[in-house]
């Protein structure tokens, strides 16, 4: 598992103590976790846990939620919009430091391909396995300017200042959703 210190503020979301994760999520506040909006859908304050530590398996702390709220400009079928915040009932752990959101003044742009960048998230790994917060660090390949402009099967749902990058030494998968890049 990832158990950098500046990783601390990436987070699991779970259904309940001991159910495991279903995405990933971001501190950006000691009560705000960033995340995909698609992570939100179907689930309740009631349900919602966060995760702070390194394997949901192996113990950590759990924090419930007061407040869920995707982008109200969220479009499921399209994905744009798809982001959200969760508003934590008690504040994070001391030791995760929050990760603020980037102006937007710091969007990618293309002077960016070619940075190295890390992926942190509890999504499914290659032995189909999850639950463990692991680090994966990439290229920047491409900028992408919006749909269809990073060469993906289909066109792609790529939105304006997203990446693409290979995925021949793997990447990020399912239950990453949310996690920072």
């Amino acid at each position: 598992p990832d158990t950098r210190a500046e990783h601390k503020a990436v987070v699991a979301l779970v259904r309940g103590v001991g159910s495991g994760n279903f995405c990933s999520g971001t501190l950006v506040t000691p009560t705000v976790v960033f995340t995909a909006a698609h992570c939100l859908d179907d689930v309740s304050v009631n349900v919602l846990r966060i995760y702070f530590g390194n394997d949901v398996d192996q113990g950590g702390d759990y924090r419930m939620v007061t407040e869920i709220m995707p982008h109200p400009l969220y479009d499921p079928v399209r994905f744009i919009y798809d982001v959200g915040l969760v508003r934590l009932a008690s504040p994070a752990p001391s030791d995760a430091t929050p990760i603020p959101i980037l102006p937007a003044g710091l969007d990618l742009t293309p002077d960016d391909e070619g940075m190295l960048v890390d992926l942190v998230g509890f999504g499914v790994t290659e032995n189909n396995t999850s639950g463990q917060k692991l680090l994966f660090q990439t290229e920047i390949l491409r900028v992408c300017d919006g749909p269809g402009s990073c060469g993906f099967a289909g066109g792609g749902l790529a939105v304006p200042g997203s990446m693409g990058y290979s995925l021949l030494e793997g990447g990020i998968c399912s239950g990453d959703s949310g996690g920072p890049t």
